[in-house]
Parts: structure tokens; C-alpha cells; sequence
């Protein structure tokens, strides 16, 4: 693992480490947009784990259509490998199985009496355990068992061991007090409580009691050990009802005095960056790692992409014929920005065709592991998959991405919300993901991942829709612009290939403003990639005159192919960062101030300044 990746690990080995009694640990939520390898984080830390401490991997979107998916999963995965017996979720399980609905009190009690019997021997429990069948065929999945049947006779025989024993007796009575000093009865406690899970208005308090009982499953079954769950999607509703519940379980125990007891649960959770926002205002907010001295209920930590140098090192994983393991990791990194999922794909390909790394608009037009899909279609795909797809179609989402891509910023992503698929809107996790947009005040300072949105502007420059293509797109960017957002307004023109007026009036600028805000407006407007023109000589402006405005029509062409289309070689970059220099030096002697301009000269002189 790399750096970034091993901080975490090291992280979640401490958080599994035993904390002063009567401390919870927190919750830890890695956020990370599609393909930042969230996932091969937990599979790595459940391997890292495992022999130490009871670990499970739950995926909520593998467990069926199972009520209370997350608790049931961590129930019977922890129980099938580490025999922990969790009698008290078990007796709420028969309880909330059985209908007293029409019955007189005595009579509830009497029929909760007789199914608390009948499942304490193992005929009955299966039963019950069998009707968890989607939740476990997923377990069985994760952990190479025959299927269903074996975990579900694994588990019962766990449960039953030593039956009759007074810790069923024991399991049941805890309902009268639930670890908060309560005075209950707990006969009428479980009936209150199948009363509740049949309303979904009181599923906040079911939740919660069945998370407390879990807790004190695991106090009891663990001794002085400890447990880690890792949830691979906090952002579905099954996870988020859980983790919320877990958070609140735990701060009214912390509350109660004299009630402090070990909590013997560590919870690691991946997240898009949708479920701190759905947490915000229901519980305290988190602490940001690192910084943190882990004493919060939870905490966050991003999953960020590779550094050049940790891409350099996956490359020399490899022999290069012809080529030094560097110089294809740097060219690796400056398409991918390090974003792990791509990092990888483009580096298995390019072993397989050394060459490309000439040509990388090339390779992402080849096959990819998604049978009829491009690398490019593959990639993008990966962004679309990683959001919270629960409620919305990943194709949608993909397609929605590949036209939010001509915006600069989420404000104008915001404006191309009627262009999008139905079901799709501005609560879409297109919109309100805080991994696929970098963090910003303002939406006009939250701009779309960089690899994202170059790859969804080469898609869209691909698409036929008259209604959606890449010049109605920006076309309505354009109609939205606000007169006052004169690098908007040039930037899309640009975008739209007007580069003669474009050039025509910021020539006209350029005696009038200050040296350094000209500059400013041209880095604005030259901001993104232009998919559609690649031919070196246009970009380099060998037609355009050699007057003022011929010398910013090569800017305007040759400086957003150098700078930001990583497809670009680094040969055929340092032609047009020849060109670029030349061109900031023959427009210094029109500026107010001349200085700016052969600064730059002398920077593009050196070759391409990517970083």
C-alpha cells in the first residue's frame, strides 16, 4: 500500500486498539469519489485484521431486500467465524416476528412466553435465521461458504450451545433496564417493541434498541476483545440508519452516570461524502483526520489520489522495453492525477502497448474490462458507479456527468440541470457529492474532478443528441452567463471555437488593463481542454497573422493543449510552449506593464510548466 493508503490502515489498527474503559471509538467515514480504491481499503484492512479481531466486510447493496440489513449482517458474520452468540438481538428478532395485535396483555405476554421457548432449541431459531436468507447468502458469498444453509446451521449452533443455559433467560431480562438504568418490564418492553417495528414512525427507536443490544452482544461474547465492521457504502439508507442509530446509542450512554461501560465496536464506513451531509444537524458533527485526537463520535478522512512519486513506484512494479519506469509514471499521473482506479487500468495498458505512452488519446479509445466499452467509457463509469446509485441508474448518472463536465464550476453544472436524464435533479448525488467536487465556500469555487471532467469533455464532444452535444451544451452555458462574467462569457466562446472574436477583444484589453488582471483573464478563459482540436500546427497558429491578435490566437489555442490535455506528449507540448513564449514576449511590448509578460515568456521557454 502507499502512503496515503497505509496512514489509514494505521489508523484503523488504532482505532481497533482497546481505549480507556468507558470510551467509545469513533466512527471513521473515508470519503473518496468512484475509483479511489474505498473499497480495496476495507478488503485490506479485514486482512490486516481478521487474525487479531473479529472483522466482517458488510456491503449493504449485497444484502437483499433483509429489514435492517447492516445489524443483521455484522450479527451473523461475526457469529458464523468468532462464535459470538447474540442472544439479545435474537430475542428482539422473535419479538418483532410475532403479531399481538387483537391480544389482551396476558395474552401477548403468554404468546411471548411460549415463542421465546420454542426458540431457544434450534429447530425454530434456523427458522428464523433461514428468513434472513438475503442477508446471508451475501455473508456466504463474502466468506466462501456453500451458501445459505451452512451459515444458517453454523449460527444456530452457535446460538444453542449448551442449551438450556440462563444466558437466554439473562438476554431477555436485559430488556428491562437496556443498559440505561431503565425499570421495565421486559415481557412488555419486547411487546412494545414488535408494536413499533411494525410502524415505520418508530423505526428510529427500533434501530436504536436493537444497536444497544448488539453492543451488549458484543460486551458479553468479547471479553476484553473488540470488534471491526467495515462498511463498504455508508451513503445507502440501510448503512446510514445504522451508523446514525450506533452515534446515538452511543452519546446517551456516555450520558447516563454510572453507566460507563466498554464499547467493544469500531465501525469504518466509505462514503462518496453524502453521508456526513445527510448526518449534519441529526448528530455532533465530526472531527477531520488527521488533526484529530480521535476522542470525537466520528470522525472523517479522505481517500485522495496518488502523488507523482507513488505513481512512479506502481510503474517500476514493471519492465518498460524501451522506456524508464518514470517517465511512464509521470505521463501515467498527468492523466490520471493519481486517481487509483485509472492509475492503475492505464498502466496495465500501456504494458501491454509501451508505445501509447506517445499517444495516450489512443489508449483511452482502446477496450477496456467492461466488455464493449472504451478505457475513457470504462473510467468515467467508475465516477458514475461511485456515487450513492441506490436511488438513480448509473447510466443516468454517467450521462448526466458527461454533460455537467463542460461546466467550470458546480454553479454551472447547477445551470445544466434541465439537460439531464429524468430522474435526475439538483439533490442527485451528481450535484451534492463532496468527492466528485473539490470543496469550495461558494458552488462557483467547487469545480468536478479533473480527470472526470476531461474525460466526460472528450464524451460529450462525441455525442450526437442534437438537444444535448457539446455545442448546445455550451450554448447554454453561454445563455447563462451573467453580463458581468466576462471570463465565462470568453470561455465558452472559446469553447465554441470563436477564437477570432475572442482574441479580437481581449487585444483590445490589453492596453487598458493592468498587466497582471489580463493575465488572470486569459488564465480563466483558457482554463479546460478543447477535445476537438488536435492538430499541432492549428493549435499553434501557423495561419494567424503576427500582429496583436494573431499573437493571442496562439494563446488561446496552443496554451490550454500544453497545460491541460494530458494527451498531449511532452514533445508535441514543448513545440507549443515554444510557440506560447514567443507570443507572451511579442504582446509585452503592447501591455501596461511588460514585466508579467516575459516572466511567462522565460517560464514556457523551459517547456511545459504541468504540476
Amino acid at each position: 500500500m502507499f502512503v496515503g493508503r497505509s496512514s489509514l490502515l494505521n489508523l484503523i489498527d488504532e482505532l481497533t486498539a482497546a481505549p480507556p474503559p468507558g470510551l467509545a471509538r469513533p466512527v471513521l467515514v473515508v470519503e473518496g469519489p468512484g475509483g479511489s480504491g474505498r473499497s480495496a481499503l476495507l478488503a485490506t484492512a479485514h486482512e490486516r485484521a481478521r487474525e487479531r479481531i473479529p472483522a466482517v466486510v458488510v456491503d449493504p447493496l449485497r444484502t437483499g431486500g433483509a429489514p435492517r440489513p447492516v445489524l443483521t449482517a455484522i450479527m451473523l458474520g461475526l457469529s458464523l467465524r468468532y462464535a459470538i452468540p447474540f442472544r439479545r438481538v435474537m430475542v428482539a428478532q422473535v419479538a418483532i416476528k410475532q403479531n399481538f395485535t387483537g391480544l389482551s396483555p396476558n395474552e401477548a405476554v403468554g404468546e411471548l412466553r411460549e415463542k421465546l421457548q420454542a426458540h431457544r432449541g434450534s429447530t425454530a431459531l434456523a427458522t428464523l435465521l433461514t428468513d434472513l436468507a438475503p442477508v446471508a447468502s451475501a455473508l456466504a458469498a463474502n466468506m466462501s461458504l456453500p451458501g445459505t444453509a451452512a451459515l444458517v446451521d453454523v449460527v444456530t449452533r452457535r446460538l444453542t450451545r449448551g442449551w438450556p443455559s440462563p444466558a437466554w433467560r439473562r438476554a431477555e431480562r436485559w430488556f428491562s433496564h437496556q443498559d440505561q438504568g431503565f425499570s421495565l418490564d421486559h415481557e412488555h418492553a419486547l411487546i412494545q417493541l414488535s408494536d413499533q417495528a411494525a410502524n415505520p414512525r418508530f423505526d428510529v427507536e427500533v434501530d436504536e434498541l436493537l444497536v444497544t443490544a448488539l453492543l451488549a452482544d458484543l460486551r458479553e461474547g468479547l471479553a476484553r476483545s473488540n470488534a471491526l465492521v467495515l462498511l463498504d457504502g455508508g451513503d445507502t439508507d440501510a448503512a446510514l440508519s445504522f451508523i446514525r442509530a450506533l452515534l446515538r446509542v452511543r452519546r446517551a450512554l456516555q450520558a447516563m452516570p454510572g453507566m460507563k461501560q466498554d464499547d467493544p465496536l469500531t465501525v469504518v464506513t466509505t462514503s462518496d461524502g453524502s453521508l456526513a451531509a445527510a448526518l449534519d444537524g441529526q448528530v455532533p458533527s465530526p472531527t477531520r483526520w488527521p488533526g484529530s485526537d480521535l476522542t470525537g463520535s466520528w470522525l472523517l478522512a479522505t481517500l485522495g489520489d496518488l502523488p507523482e512519486n507513488e505513481v512512479q513506484q506502481l510503474a517500476k512494479n514493471r519492465l518498460w522495453a524501451g522506456h524508464g519506469a518514470n517517465a511512464i509514471g509521470s505521463a501515467v499521473h498527468r492523466l490520471t492525477g493519481g486517481h487509483c482506479a485509472s492509475t492503475t487500468l492505464v498502466l496495465e495498458k500501456l504494458y501491454d502497448e509501451p508505445g501509447l505512452v506517445e499517444r495516450l488519446d489512443k489508449l483511452l479509445d482502446r477496450p477496456s474490462p467492461e466488455r464493449g466499452a472504451t478505457v475513457e467509457r470504462y473510467l468515467l463509469r467508475s465516477f458514475a458507479a461511485g456515487l450513492p446509485a441506490h436511488k438513480y441508474d448509473t447510466e443516468d448518472l454517467l450521462r448526466g456527468l458527461i454533460t455537467v463536465s463542460a461546466a467550470r464550476n458546480l454553479l454551472e453544472a447547477e445551470s445544466l440541470a434541465e439537460l439531464l436524464p429524468r430522474p435526475l435533479d439538483l439533490e442527485a448525488p451528481l450535484f451534492v457529492s463532496r468527492t466528485l467536487w473539490s470543496p469550495g465556500e461558494t458552488s462557483a469555487q467547487q469545480h468536478l474532478h479533473p480527470l472526470a471532467r476531461y474525460l466526460g469533455l472528450r464524451a460529450l464532444n462525441r455525442r450526437k443528441d442534437p438537444g444535448t452535444c457539446y455545442e448546445a451544451v455550451f450554448r447554454r452555458l453561454l445563455e447563462k452567463t451573467g453580463s458581468d462574467d466576462r471570463a465565462g462569457r470568453l470561455h465558452h466562446e472559446r469553447m465554441l471555437g470563436n477564437h477570432a472574436d475572442v482574441a479580437r477583444e481581449l487585444g483590445e484589453l490589453l492596453p487598458k488593463l493592468p498587466a497582471e488582471e489580463w493575465l488572470d483573464l486569459l488564465d480563466a478563459i483558457v482554463a479546460s481542454p478543447d477535445p476537438r482540436e488536435r492538430d499541432i500546427d492549428v493549435l499553434r497558429g501557423v495561419r494567424l497573422a503576427h500582429d496583436r491578435t494573431g499573437q493571442i490566437g496562439v494563446l488561446l489555442g496552443a496554451v490550454p493543449a500544453a497545460e491541460h490535455d494530458p494527451c498531449f506528449a511532452d514533445k508535441a507540448a514543448d513545440v507549443l510552449c515554444m510557440h506560447i513564449s514567443h507570443s507572451y514576449r511579442e504582446l509585452a511590448a503592447d501591455a501596461r506593464d511588460a514585466t508579467p509578460f516575459i516572466l511567462r515568456s522565460r517560464r514556457y521557454s523551459m517547456g511545459r510548466t504541468w504540476s
